[in-house]
Order: C-alpha cells, then structure tokens, then sequence
C-alpha cells in the first residue's frame, strides 16, 4: 500500500501545482481588460480556455507520454507568464509606456 499512498501524493502534489499554475494566469489574464467589460472578455476567454483544455485528453489518449508533456507545457506557459508579468511591472514602476501593470504586483492596492 505505500505505492499506492506515494503515488496518490505525489499525483495531489502535480494537481495543486497545476492549479496555482493556472491561478496564476487568470489572475494575470483579468488585468488584460478594461475595467468596464472585464467580465464578460474575461468569461468568454476562460470559456474559449475550458473548452481548449477539455479536448486534452483526446489529444493525450493516443500515447502514455503526451499527458506529462501537456502538463509540462502548461506549467512553462503559466512560469512564462509570471515572468512576463514581473518583467511588465518592472518597466511599467519605471514609467516606460506601453506596459500593463498587474492587479497582484501592484505597489499600492486599487
């Protein structure tokens, strides 16, 4: 039974890992629009998202190996957007135009 319990663990472990993954970029992805139609461009992009992540695992039924791959190019995708966003906030403080200012890196509260 230790298998089963490392297994069941460590699977939990990738679980939660995905979902601050992805919590990360919602919360990045809702700073993307204005203020007064935040809501609806965000639902219909997440929706756009829930459909393209849903069809993962027809794309990853045909060989063992394309699950992890998928999962590992998910969690790059979401470290490059944190990245994007640290880089972002950094030249937006610096008062260079054109960059987004993230609501979870913000100095002062909005």
């Amino acid at each position: 039974w230790h298998s089963d319990a490392v297994v069941w663990f460590v699977n939990s472990a990738l679980f939660g890992l995905l979902l601050a993954a992805r919590s990360t970029c919602v919360i990045w992805g809702v700073e993307l629009f204005p203020r007064e139609v935040r809501g609806r461009c965000y639902g219909i992009s997440a929706t756009i998202g829930m459909l393209l992540g849903s069809s993962a695992p027809v794309f990853c039924s045909e060989h063992s190996m394309l699950a992890g791959f998928y999962g590992a190019v998910a969690c790059m995708m979401s470290a490059c957007a944190m990245a994007f966003a640290l880089v972002s906030n950094h030249h937006h403080n610096a008062g260079k135009p054109g960059w987004i200012q993230t609501a979870y890196l913000r100095n002062e509260p909005y």
